[in-house]
């Protein structure tokens, strides 16, 4: 119903948690490409952390990660027909289940920036 609709309708969507970072630039420069890291990091640090005696979560539920999203735009027009993906304006998004807050995801961040060094303080 949300993805291939036969046609126009307002539907309401209840409120969804999701890892996101937002940035600048082509698909293809390293801070879309760190981007991608640090969502998936977080991501499966709270994913895997039944296996983790130092991050017990209340509630814990296992699921899969789901895929990456992403919200695109630009502020420039396209030139001659074409769009400059160095001008791209992104958030990335990764879905969370509910009974992952936002006190779960700052753990995570923590664990994951001392065991990799990573600096996801931009990452909501």
């Amino acid at each position: 119903n949300y993805y291939l609709p036969k046609g126009i309708s307002l539907i309401e969507l209840p409120a969804l948690n999701y890892l996101m970072i937002d940035g600048k630039g082509a698909p293809t420069s390293p801070a879309f490409q760190e981007a991608i890291q640090y969502l998936y990091a977080i991501a499966y640090m709270i994913s895997m952390s039944y296996r983790n005696p130092d991050f017990i979560i209340e509630n814990f539920q296992p699921f899969v990660v789901p895929p990456l999203e992403g919200l695109w735009t630009s502020k420039n027009e396209p030139r001659a027909g074409k769009l400059d993906k160095n001008d791209f304006i992104w958030r990335l998004m990764i879905r969370m289940p509910d009974f992952v807050d936002s006190e779960i995801v700052e753990k995570a961040k923590k664990l994951v920036e001392s065991k990799k060094g990573f600096d996801l303080s931009k990452v909501k």
